[in-house]
């Protein structure tokens, strides 16, 4: 019925807006494509439905084969490197099989085998591809060495690095490459992913965020798929073993040192598929990954210090989550301005919290006075204003309520008599503002309770940073 009632309520809306007769053919229109879904036995696009997803977002046969044909004016070679070690052949041969079948063909896939023995089976998949390079190591220099010696082996304009179990969307390179004339100055390139069980269903999509620091230095939310220029994988001289099990999660913090963000570009599509199978990191459980989840944790320490913040990095509530807490500069003075109307009792529990639970101690509280018209709001004000920290600013007479004021049944009279009209939240802000002595000013809504008891010292610890001008919590 709640359907039915929502469905309804649409088709009023859409008269409203569109009239009776666009409407109707709305109506109709998508009558018409469900009954059409039906006959084919297709599944309805729903929430949480991936595989919908899928179908109406990612290229069709039809658009790889305009892909195949597409001429950029920029066509930069890609090298596709991969570390090897006991790679099972199955996942070697769907490797293989998943970059030769890109719609981008100028690529070079480079293949550093680290294992304790050659599989000889593995060339009948690549021996008749020339842009394909098979090295074997005869010896095991771990996911960095064995990722350099591939690395040292392109000749590509940018290197793209992949797992050995892993695979790429057929179209992948093609919007690597396509980014790149949208962006001819983009020296690291990075993709959305899902997952891929061992039948091939694809699940647990991720969508990532542009390019965020801070978000990084909390996350290794760049994982899979990264391309970086030639030049700048040279500069950052590869991937470093001292962090092995967090490498990749190394270089992208170092990467992000000497690159401007505008030439960091996010693609929003889903060209990496990372394959869960008994022995990846993708299914190992957290005892088996925490020499990963601690070489994290050293990437990120090294990275704050070598741009020159202080900060403690620790493990958050969540395995791969970490936190930074940036040491505060001197106690300068914080103003935390509360705009309010009436709601004794809601303030009380706001003014209560910071009292009671902030550690630190240097700051001041400027309640904004708007439009009140309870006689006990005004009691109360004339309670907290007993405590030095604390101000109570009207907005209405452009005044403080000072300790000696009229009592609050006159007071309230009179602030009826005053009333502005109109609410305009950004001036009552702006008045609090005017009536404050810190340093740094906080917004914080009269309805809200802290939880934290540094909290002043972690915001502190983002807004003296050069990079920053304001932190929401």
């Amino acid at each position: 019925m709640n359907i039915i009632k929502h469905r309804i309520n649409q088709i009023k809306f859409y008269i409203q807006k569109y009239g009776f007769i666009k409407t109707m053919k709305k109506c109709i229109k998508t009558a018409i494509r469900k009954i059409i879904r039906i006959l084919k036995n297709e599944k309805d696009l729903t929430y949480g439905d991936y595989g919908g997803w899928i179908k109406y977002n990612e290229p069709k046969d039809a658009d790889l084969k305009l892909q195949m044909k597409k001429e950029f004016k920029i066509s930069p070679k890609i090298s596709i490197v991969v570390p090897m070690y006991k790679t099972k052949e199955k996942f070697f041969k769907d490797l293989v099989k998943c970059v030769t079948s890109q719609t981008y063909s100028n690529w070079e896939l480079i293949l550093a085998d680290g294992s304790p023995e050659e599989n000889k089976n593995f060339k009948k998949y690549y021996e008749n591809d020339s842009r394909i390079k098979y090295k074997f190591l005869n010896e095991n220099l771990g996911i960095a060495g064995n990722t350099n010696s591939a690395i040292k082996m392109a000749t590509g304009d940018y290197i793209a690095l992949l797992d050995h179990d892993d695979l790429l969307s057929e179209y992948a390179l093609f919007e690597v490459v396509n980014y790149i004339n949208k962006h001819p100055n983009a020296e690291f390139l990075y993709s959305d992913e899902d997952k891929i069980d061992e039948n091939d269903n694809r699940y647990d999509a991720y969508f990532k965020p542009d390019f965020a620091p801070d978000t990084l230095r909390c996350q290794n939310y760049i994982c899979h798929f990264s391309i970086f220029k030639n030049e700048l994988i040279e500069k950052l001289e590869g991937l470093k073993a001292d962090y092995d099990g967090a490498q990749d999660y190394d270089i992208f913090l170092r990467m992000s040192e000497i690159t401007k963000p505008e030439n960091i570009i996010h693609i929003p599509k889903i060209l990496y598929h990372w394959r869960v199978h008994n022995e990846s990191t993708a299914k190992l459980n957290s005892n088996a990954k925490n020499y990963a989840f601690e070489a994290g944790k050293k990437a990120i320490e090294d990275h704050i210090k070598r741009i020159g913040l202080d900060g403690t990095v620790s493990e958050g509530c969540i395995d791969g989550i970490y936190r930074v807490d940036y040491k505060v500069k001197g106690e300068p003075k914080v103003s935390i301005v509360i705009p309010n109307k009436d709601g004794k009792d809601i303030l009380k529990v706001c003014i209560d919290s910071i009292l009671s639970k902030t550690t630190y101690k240097n700051y001041e509280i400027v309640v904004t006075e708007n439009n009140s018209e309870t006689e006990e709001i005004f009691e109360y004000y004339k309670e907290l204003i007993k405590n030095d920290k604390i101000k109570v600013a009207n907005y209405n007479t452009g005044n403080l309520i000072e300790k000696e004021e009229e009592s609050s049944l006159e007071y309230t009279n009179k602030n009826r008599r005053e009333v502005k009209p109109g609410f305009n939240y950004s001036a009552i802000i702006n008045f609090g503002v005017k009536n404050t002595s810190g340093e740094y000013v906080i917004q914080l809504n009269n309805d809200t309770e802290l939880i934290t008891e540094n909290w002043l010292e972690i915001l502190l610890g983002f807004v003296q940073r050069k990079d920053v001008g304001a932190v929401r919590s």
